[in-house]
């Protein structure tokens, strides 16, 4: 594997750079974290039909092997390339990557760091046409025949992290810190979230995605904040502007009048929709709760006018009734 990829001799001025990274493509569908397949299909079409040489740089991390479920780890391998949630992607890797003035570098990083000391996997990426050369690092230099330009220079940049410096990628014993966090912590909490609600609290299936690990504690307190937050505006504060907005009452019987004298007292602009606006107020108002009420009232001071004499006042002086014909 190599140190660093150089520039093609002759081609430092003409060269598009195009650099991508952390793809973390999985074999298990509870560990995936990238779902742009389209885009980035779409993305190697314009590259691939690009008139001037292309380098591709996939900065590390294009595969999650840390995530790479299997004892065999040739065969776990194989299965990865040959998914069907990626054929697409990689039948469009493979077109820009077979012409010949295209390339595709792949560096490698923290997540995919057994690419430095496993040469079976090495060897069968590269035979499956999908990079060009595998290495730690690129870099190009822009320059003028008087020596004019500047250099690009890229690498993954875990080894600037001290918990996922790996240093000698030709070694399977050396594993950083950062590498057992994810193989025993984060490869047993992940799928936990991918089963739960997306505003639940438990929702943690992004953790392999914080960086550094110290913020871990304030990503699950800022989750759970704006998770409250976006249950509060969805059930509260939409619903409230909606009937502050517009506040429509169908049925203008007892129920509907209080609710649209409620809305109209904070402020809202209420539309009363009633089947027959000659019996707004509905039954209650026309032949129940009013008329009953009214009724009851007539006969309770009819009879307290009858027998005023048991209260110590004289008596009511009631007009005789006439009986003469009309």
């Amino acid at each position: 594997m190599a140190t660093a990829v150089e520039a093609k001799t002759g081609e430092a001025g003409e060269r598009t750079l195009v650099f991508i990274s952390d793809l973390h493509l999985a074999t298990d569908p509870e560990m995936r974290d990238f779902f742009a397949q389209d885009e980035l299909a779409a993305l190697l079409d314009e590259l691939t039909a690009h008139p001037e040489p292309v380098d591709l740089i996939i900065a590390g991390d294009f595969f999650d092997l840390l995530q790479l479920n299997g004892a065999d780890r040739e065969a776990a391998f194989r299965r990865a390339l040959h998914l069907p949630e990626y054929a697409t992607l990689f039948d469009r890797l493979r077109r820009f990557t077979a012409i010949p003035r295209h390339r595709t570098i792949y560096l490698v990083g923290n997540h995919d760091a057994e690419m430095g000391w496993n040469a079976p996997l090495r060897r069968y990426l590269l035979a499956s046409g999908l990079v060009s050369e595998i290495s730690l690092a690129y870099r190009h230099v822009y320059a003028d025949a008087q020596g004019n330009g500047c250099l690009v220079y890229c690498e993954h940049g875990n080894d600037y992290d001290g918990i996922n410096t790996v240093g000698d990628y030709t070694n399977p014993a050396v594993t950083p810190l950062g590498a057992h966090i994810v193989t025993d912590l984060v490869n047993y909490l992940e799928p936990l979230g991918r089963h739960a609600p997306i505003d639940a609290p438990t929702s943690i299936a992004d953790i392999d995605n914080i960086h550094p690990l110290g913020m871990i504690p304030w990503w699950f307190l800022s989750t759970y904040f704006y998770q409250q937050v976006r249950r509060l505006t969805k059930y509260v504060l939409i619903p409230a502007a909606i009937l502050y907005t517009l506040f429509a009452v169908i049925g203008a019987g007892s129920a509907g009048l209080t609710a649209a004298r409620f809305g109209v007292a904070l402020g809202a602009r209420v539309a009363l929709i009633a089947r027959d606006p000659a019996e707004l107020g509905g039954d209650c108002l026309h032949t129940g709760c009013v008329p009953s009420k009214a009724l009851i009232h007539a006969a309770r001071a009819h009879h307290l006018a009858r027998d005023t004499e048991r209260y110590g006042l004289p008596p009511s002086r009631r007009p005789a009734r006439s009986t003469s014909a009309a």
